[in-house]
């Protein structure tokens, strides 16, 4: 507990509030299976001793539901451990358009690492084409 704790702690200190407005979104996946397209802003890629922190953005071409509300597209700050292959979506913010547009109809935290290694077909759909990409981009030799 108390490392998670650390680690997230960690992630918040590196990781201001982040600016959509900012970002220049490189399309790293897509997925016609699950309708969504990956996106990662390589600039806002920080490195501290141990993790990455990165911004991604998801795009799709049908609504999800968050708190009752629909969204077209979300963005993650993610901090990632390249050497456990796994992930914590510290903010996840969802926003009524595509590409990051529109009202911002909610926001979470999270604080749960998951690891990017499927575990289920359907995930290895999602997991491979998406997170993997994630993987590689916050991971790849600068």
């Amino acid at each position: 507990m108390r490392s998670a704790i650390k680690h997230l702690l960690t992630g918040a200190i590196l990781l201001p509030a982040y600016s959509t407005a900012q970002a220049e979104w490189l399309e790293i996946a897509s997925n016609a299976t699950v309708n969504k397209t990956l996106y990662v802003d390589v600039a806002s890629k920080k490195k501290s001793k141990k993790f990455v922190l990165i911004a991604a953005m998801y795009d799709q071409t049908e609504p999800e539901l968050f708190n009752n509300k629909a969204f077209l597209s979300s963005v993650h700050e993610y901090q990632i451990d390249c050497n456990a292959s796994s992930q914590m979506s510290l903010r996840r913010n969802f926003y009524a358009g595509p590409k990051a547009t529109g009202p911002q109809i909610g926001s979470s935290n999270d604080t749960t690492w998951v690891p990017l290694e499927p575990a289920t077909v359907a995930q290895a759909i999602y997991k491979v084409t998406l997170a993997q990409a994630l993987l590689k981009a916050a991971c790849a030799k600068d």
